[in-house]
């Protein structure tokens, strides 16, 4: 597993450094070193796939073998054709190639990533890590991005696949881990982004011709499935709603028709209908799902009428993405399926589906196989029509059932929104640099919700509780509606339903004991607050006292000389020369002041002093009011 991780990695590498390369030319280093590692000089198609698929890790399909061993030809003629699937080598010819040190210095970049998921674990969940098992966390963020190469590095490995949905058995930890990377540790966030857009450029080999896949669509309409439209039309949170976006954007750039199908439009509208009643009746929607439409609403305080609102604006928001509202074609016997069928294997895959949304459905993939006319289509970009949709496990389960039932087709029915927006994003002039990195964020998101399966057996037990008398009314609203309580109840449980019983109290605990801490330390953080403040306060009085007290000290000095000097010049006999008694009078006031102030304790500073601050406490107070 590490060894495909690397390697999808290494592809990533070759194509930020060969951008304008034809695409293959991102695996030929890989394809020459596994050349050179053959013990024969004479090799056959078979032979060569197999030693390939050994060194990447991953199954590849035949045409793919054939026309990288072709581009080797072409570009470098170090093998030539002997036979029927004989191909000889010439190793004088082959090339130097850089795949060992490209993947030495990826594997230590992946050991450095593992480390420090290892550390996160440790200091945010108390979990120890080791690093061997690390690395399969990372190996089944594969899955959302790349499922098909997923399930060939799975066969790989003698893995059963079927083990596998798409709610990841790891995703709580790694995407939490991812979540904070983003945010903080964009070291650890780029060697994630390197192995995801390799899995994403090398899942395109599983549903097209190579010569196809940076070839212009000529014949295909796309047709979008309920939940992707709802992240079109905004009912979700950013994060969620970018990748649909961009998807459409990148589709009206190339010029490709979009619609639904009106069973589609009619299931939006039932959506808002019954979440608009809910509202209505008691407020918001009850126990809406973490991440649903309803739970949406929910955070923003949509009113019924916002919500009617909205509902009234499902046209417009059509008409604004260019979606073309029709009819499905009407039935014809020899285009007719297996619908039983195919309900039995979805339902198998999926059994937490409402039977409402799983035969719609089925009326939409059943409607694509009536557009193509029940004929088997080869190329992505003359297959007439595909119906695209946000659930893996959809496509997933449909596909599998169509080739077994009328044949390997290499263009699905029913496609996943992640694999087709890889696909179009190939295709465009101008590939949003970004998109990597809002498709794996947006899948995080979405992992860090409790799951359908979780979120029904949680509320359950929660209710049960409620009626029980065991919580009251204020604990199981705050248990089903407070964003608090999912991240405890997730912390819990890791994303394992399994672990439900007992840990709806837990939440509830975990939750007031962190509102209590929360409290305290805001209160500890207010009364802080007060203290500073109250301190300023002070400090500012005092300076600003001190300030009028320092004018009025002197000014009060001076006014006492000049008044002294007045009352004494004023008084003085005109006839008694003044001059000539001065040193009598300077020597004879000194020495009554001087004995004043010892028999009576007063001085002129001392007055003038009190004076002094009974002004500034008077004028100190006249500026505060």
């Amino acid at each position: 597993m590490n060894r495909l991780i690397v390697n999808m990695a290494v592809v990533k590498v070759n194509w930020d450094q060969s951008a304008s390369s034809p695409f293959l030319d991102n695996y030929l280093p890989l394809v020459l070193h596994a050349l050179k590692e053959l013990e024969s000089d004479e090799v056959s198609t078979h032979e060569f796939k197999i030693k390939f698929e050994a060194i990447a890790d991953f199954r590849i399909p035949q045409n793919v073998i054939l026309v990288l061993l072709n581009r080797v030809i072409k570009k470098y003629e170090a093998i030539k054709k002997s036979r029927a699937n004989i191909y000889i080598v010439d190793r004088e010819k082959l090339p130097e190639s850089n795949y060992l040190e490209s993947r030495h210095k990826q594997e230590r970049l992946f050991r450095s990533l593992l480390s420090n998921f290892s550390r996160y674990c440790h200091s945010t969940f108390n979990i120890f890590m080791p690093d061997d098992e690390a690395s399969q966390y990372f190996f089944e963020v594969l899955y959302q991005i790349a499922p098909r190469l997923f399930s060939s590095a799975m066969a790989e490995e003698k893995y059963n696949s079927t083990e596998y949905n798409s709610q990841w058995k790891y995703g709580y930890l790694v995407s939490r881990f991812i979540s904070y990377a983003n945010e903080c540790d964009q070291q650890s966030l780029d060697i994630i982004l390197s192995f995801v857009r390799g899995a994403m450029l090398t899942e395109t080999f599983y549903y097209q011709a190579p010569e196809d896949i940076q070839g212009k669509f000529r014949d295909i309409s796309v047709y979008l499935d309920t939940s992707l439209l709802l992240d079109i039309f905004g009912f979700a949170e950013d994060t969620q709603c970018i990748p649909a976006k961009e998807l459409v954007d990148m589709l009206k750039e190339l010029s490709v028709p979009l619609y639904c199908f009106q069973k589609t439009r009619g299931e939006i509208d039932s959506i808002l209908h019954a979440i608009s009643l809910q509202s209505q009746r008691i407020g918001r929607v009850k126990e809406a799902r973490p991440g649903s439409v309803g739970d949406y609403f929910n955070s923003m305080g949509y009113s019924s009428s916002d919500i009617e609102i909205e509902r009234n604006r499902i046209d417009s928001y059509l008409e604004k993405y260019g979606i073309t509202v029709i009819d499905p074609p009407a039935y014809l016997g020899h285009y007719g399926i297996d619908e039983q069928g195919l309900d039995a294997a979805i339902k198998e895959r999926i059994p937490y589906q409402a039977d409402d949304s799983r035969h719609r459905d089925i009326d939409c993939i059943a409607a694509i196989y009536r557009i193509r006319q029940g004929k088997i289509k080869r190329s992505l970009l003359d297959c007439k029509a595909i119906f695209v949709t946000k659930n893996n496990d959809l496509a997933s389960s449909s596909t599998k059932f169509f080739n077994s039932q009328y044949g390997h087709s290499d263009t699905p029915l029913c496609i996943p929104d992640q694999v087709f927006t890889t696909l179009v994003w190939l295709k465009t002039a101008k590939k949003a640099p970004d998109l990597p990195r809002e498709r794996i964020v947006a899948n995080c998101f979405t992992a860090m919700q409790p799951s359908e399966d979780m979120w029904r057996r949680y509320a359950a037990e929660a209710k049960k509780l409620f009626a029980q008398g065991t919580i009251t009314e204020s604990d199981y609203n705050f248990l089903v509606y407070s964003t608090d309580s999912r991240l405890h109840l997730m912390n819990l449980t890791l994303g394992d339903s399994e672990k439900i019983i007992g840990t709806v109290q837990e939440v509830l605990e975990r939750s007031r004991k962190e509102i209590l801490n929360e409290t305290i330390q805001k209160n500890r953080l207010l009364l802080e607050q007060t203290t500073t403040s109250e301190d300023a306060l002070t400090s500012l009085k005092t300076n600003l006292k001190n300030k009028i007290h320092g004018v009025i000290s002197p000014v009060l000095y001076v006014f006492s000389y000049m008044i002294i000097t007045y009352g004494f010049f004023s008084t003085w006999p005109k006839e008694i020369n003044l001059i000539s008694l001065l040193p009598i009078l300077s020597i004879s006031s000194f020495t009554i002041l001087t004995f004043s102030g010892l028999i009576h304790g007063a001085s002129l500073k001392n007055i003038i002093n009190t004076v002094s601050n009974y002004l500034s406490l008077k004028v100190a107070k006249w500026l505060e009011s």
